[in-house]
């Protein structure tokens, strides 16, 4: 199986995830919601948007040395804004607060911006080999 596809699946899949935690919780905090946790699903199913792409395009990037450290980077950009959004909404659910759970959303974002720079840079030096062939 292609290693995109089986990204695009694993990101899917904790779509699903998502939005199944997000409504089982909600049924189990008496119907109080947050809105961190009803769009928690976004990064994960944006991700998977974003393999998919590659898949479909037939972009072979995987095959570059730098692709580990992009998808790990990437990866681990999702989970932390991922998670950042979850203990956002279970905090605001249990009408408290805390300055940490910031720091999960700033170091997210900050991951997945370096990893979709990363991206990119691979993205041209993939074009920039097609054309020397």
């Amino acid at each position: 199986m292609n290693k995109m596809l089986k990204t695009f699946i694993i990101y899917i899949s904790i779509t699903l995830f998502a939005i199944l935690f997000t409504n089982v919780y909600a049924v189990f905090g008496h119907g109080v919601r947050s809105k961190h946790m009803d769009f928690m699903f976004i990064v994960p199913l944006v991700s998977a948007l974003i393999f998919l792409c590659m898949f479909f395009f037939r972009i072979c990037i995987y095959e570059n040395k730098k692709y580990r450290l992009f998808l790990n980077i990437y990866s681990s950009g999702a989970a932390s804004l991922t998670i950042g959004l979850l203990l956002r909404g279970v905090i605001y659910i249990a009408g408290s607060s805390s300055v940490y759970v910031s720091w999960f959303i700033y170091a997210g974002t900050a991951m997945l911006a370096f990893g979709i720079l990363m991206l990119f840079i691979l993205l041209i030096s993939a074009k920039i080999k097609m054309k020397d062939k």
